[in-house]
C-alpha cells in the first residue's frame, strides 16, 4: 500500500479594507502602513465633496472661520488700542499671535480635528507627511467616477482612493514651519485640468476646504471615558468609569489683583485645571477644564495676635466638557448669573441643588463672565 502525504501551506491575506464607526478605509500598501477614507468627511461616495472646514473647525456649518482668533480693544494712556491674533498654533516669533502669543504647536491637537470629533478616536485629518507619502507612492491617473472626474490614486498593493475634482484643497493637520501665517493644504487635482504633480499651498487657516482622513488602527479602539474633576478636603479628586486609568493634568495659578491703594490689595487665587485619563489600550479620553476660586465671607476671626487673617471661604468649582458646564459649591438659593463680554445675560439659575448644569455649547470658544454671591471670574468655553 503506498500513502501519499500531502501538506498544504497557506498564508492568510493581510486585510486591506475595513469599516471603523460606520466609515471606511482601504490599506494602500504605503511604507507608513497608513489607512486612508474612502471618502471626505461629510460625502456617502467616494465622488462627492462632502462637507468644507477652516483649519482647526470641528462643526459643520458653524459659520466660525476665525476659531482662536481675538480682538480686544483696551485704553492705554488714554489712547484706545486694538490687540489681535491667533491664541493658539502660533509659531515662535508670535508675529500673529494675540499680544505676541506663541505655542510652537505644528499640527492639530485631537480636540480641533475634525475627523476625530465627527468620525471618531481612531481617525486623524492626515499630516503633510501622509499626504507627500500618498502623492508619492501611487500611481496618480485622471479618472471619472458617477460622472464626476477626479484623481485615482492606486498603491503599490493595487488598491485606490479617488479624490474628486474640485477648486477646493484638502487640509492637512500641519501647520507649515516655513510660513508665518499658513497652515498647509494639499491640492491633488483642480478643474483647471489634471494635476498629477502634489502641490502643497500654505493657505490661511479660515480658508474652508476638504477633508480626506486617515485611519489609526485597523480595529477600533476603545476610548477612555472622560473624568470629572472633584474638590474635597481641600484637595482635587479625578475620577472616571474607566478603571485604573492614569490621569494627566496640568494647573495653572493667577491672583486677580484689585484696587489702586488703599491700603489692601484684595488676593484672589484663580487655578485652571486641565486633565484626561489614559489606559494601556486604550484612546486617551476628551481634555476635561476647570476653574478653582473661592467666594470670601465675612471674616470671622479678625487679626490675631501674630497677625494672621482668618477668612470664612467658600470654594467654587467651574467644570466643562465640551461645552457641558458643571458648577459645584454654590450655597442653596444664590443666583448664578453669566454675561457675555458686552454685558447681556446668557443664562440665570437660582441654585436648588449641589450641583448646578447648563449647555453654554452655542457659546464655545467665547469668553463669558459668570457672577456668583458678588464674585465673578472670566471663563473660555471650551
Amino acid at each position: 500500500m503506498i500513502v501519499f502525504s500531502i501538506c498544504f501551506s497557506i498564508q492568510a491575506k493581510s486585510q486591506t479594507t475595513g469599516t471603523i464607526n460606520g466609515h471606511k478605509w482601504v490599506d494602500l500598501g504605503l511604507t507608513s502602513g497608513t489607512l486612508w477614507a474612502t471618502c471626505n468627511i461629510g460625502a456617502n461616495k467616494n465622488s462627492e465633496t462632502g462637507y468644507v472646514y477652516a483649519w482647526g473647525e470641528v462643526k459643520y456649518p458653524s459659520g466660525n472661520s476665525y476659531k482662536f482668533y481675538k480682538s480686544v480693544q483696551e485704553e492705554e494712556d488714554g489712547v484706545t488700542v486694538t490687540y489681535s491674533g491667533y491664541t493658539k498654533y502660533v509659531p515662535s516669533n508670535g508675529e500673529n499671535g494675540f499680544k505676541g502669543f506663541f505655542d510652537n504647536k505644528y499640527e492639530l491637537e485631537e480636540e480641533d480635528d475634525a475627523a476625530y470629533i465627527n468620525w471618531g478616536a481612531n481617525w486623524r485629518i492626515p499630516s503633510a507627511i501622509q499626504c507627500d507619502e500618498l502623492a508619492t507612492e501611487c500611481t496618480q491617473q485622471e479618472a471619472e467616477i458617477d460622472g464626476i472626474k477626479g484623481v485615482k490614486f492606486t498603491g503599490p498593493n493595487g488598491n485606490y482612493i479617488f479624490l474628486p475634482e474640485t477648486k477646493l484643497k484638502y487640509w492637512t493637520r500641519s501647520r507649515s514651519r516655513n510660513e508665518k501665517r499658513a497652515q498647509f493644504a494639499t491640492d491633488f487635482s483642480n478643474d483647471y485640468g489634471f494635476n498629477k504633480v502634489k502641490n502643497f499651498d500654505a493657505g490661511e487657516r479660515t480658508y474652508k476646504n476638504m477633508i480626506r482622513p486617515v485611519c489609526l488602527y485597523k480595529n477600533e479602539v476603545t476610548k477612555c471615558a472622560t473624568p470629572t474633576i472633584k474638590y474635597e478636603n481641600k484637595s482635587l479628586l479625578f475620577e472616571c468609569e474607566t478603571e485604573n486609568v492614569e490621569y494627566h493634568y496640568s494647573i495653572n495659578v493667577s491672583d486677580n489683583k484689585n484696587s489702586k491703594s488703599s491700603g489692601i490689595v484684595n488676593l484672589d487665587a484663580v487655578y485652571e485645571i486641565e486633565v484626561y485619563a489614559t489606559k494601556d489600550g486604550y484612546d486617551k479620553s476628551n481634555k476635561v477644564t476647570a476653574t478653582l476660586f473661592w467666594t470670601t465671607a465675612d471674616i470671622t476671626q479678625g487679626m490675631t495676635e501674630t497677625r494672621s487673617m482668618y477668612l470664612n471661604v467658600t470654594p467654587l468649582l467651574i467644570s466643562q466638557n465640551q461645552g457641558i458646564i458643571t458648577i459645584n459649591g454654590v450655597e442653596m438659593g444664590e443666583t448664578i448669573k453669566i454675561i457675555d463680554l458686552a454685558g447681556n445675560i446668557i443664562s440665570q439659575k437660582l441654585v436648588n441643588s449641589n450641583t448646578t448644569v447648563i449647555n453654554l455649547f452655542e457659546y464655545t470658544n467665547q469668553v463669558l463672565i459668570f457672577c456668583i454671591d458678588e464674585k465673578s471670574a472670566k471663563i473660555l468655553i471650551k
